[in-house]
């Protein structure tokens, strides 16, 4: 959308059809499919000869490197967190994503999906916490990036990267089925929303 290149987005209908099972994905015309946020914005950037963050310092590309791990490797997991672990997020998540499992066996495959999830969140950390720290893990998240926008205009000047990729995951946030508790800390952040 910053660069204006033409896309189209699908809403997930089961679990993603990506090689790496997780999103974001892209689907390219020669029909490969294009997984990790970084390896699309690099791959769109370089085939269509894109100038995005061309005009970033050097200590610009480093908080930006910064900002997307913490994005995608931190907040991703509350995001996750919300909708596998929290009863309210998994009883949309299986009747979003699990349409397309035989009835009989609907059940038995969103368990086995959940056990899976829970197992990833465990590993990775936020799932060994209880609710209260993950949401407090989740303000210091979006206080530190409420407080690197500008109160209008992009992260670092021009659009970039670095707005993209925190529109998608406060968006998924934002998105979250129900009056989660994640949902409700993140509308506390307006420069965010």
């Amino acid at each position: 959308r910053i660069a204006e290149v033409p896309y189209t987005t699908e809403a997930l209908r089961g679990p993603p059809k990506s090689p790496t099972g997780k999103f974001p994905y892209l689907h390219l015309p020669n029909g490969a499919v294009l997984t990790d946020s970084s390896r699309i914005i690099e791959e769109v950037t370089r085939a269509r000869s894109l100038q995005i963050d061309a005009q970033l310092e050097p200590e610009q590309r480093a908080l930006l490197h910064l900002i997307q791990r913490m994005v995608e490797e931190h907040l991703y997991f509350v995001l996750v967190w919300a909708r596998w672990a929290r009863d309210e997020g998994f009883s949309y998540v299986r009747s979003a994503y699990f349409d397309f499992v035989p009835a009989l066996l609907r059940p038995i495959a969103a368990t086995m999906a959940r056990r899976a999830a829970l197992a990833q969140l465990h590993g990775q950390g936020i799932g060994r916490h209880p609710e209260e720290r993950v949401l407090a893990l989740l303000r210091a998240d979006l206080t530190a990036l409420e407080l690197l926008m500008p109160t209008s205009g992009w992260v670092f000047g021009a659009p970039g990267r670095a707005d993209a990729i925190c529109f998608g995951f406060i968006a998924s946030l934002l998105g979250t089925p129900g009056d989660c508790p994640a949902k409700q800390l993140t509308r506390q952040f307006p420069k965010l929303c």
